[in-house]
């Protein structure tokens, strides 16, 4: 989830997600594609960890108000 989902130009919003892995002993890493052509952001994860956050300011909205589209 994201939160706030809409937010003002220079405003943050919070990712928040979690996953199942079957083998508790491995570790991950959350790559974060905020949609607005700033570098990802990339959480290490250790062993037997599923849940994850990040904050990320968006610092000017798209042309036409567009939505940006945030992937992991």
């Amino acid at each position: 989830s994201v939160n706030p989902a809409v937010l003002t130009e220079g405003s943050s919003t919070t990712l928040i997600g979690n996953f199942a892995d079957p083998d508790e002993s491995d570790t991950h890493t959350v790559t974060i594609n905020w949609g607005d052509g700033t570098p990802n952001t990339e959480v290490d994860l250790a062993a037997g960890v599923f849940d994850f956050t990040a904050s990320h300011a968006y610092d000017d909205n798209r042309q036409v108000n567009a939505p940006y589209i945030v992937t992991t």
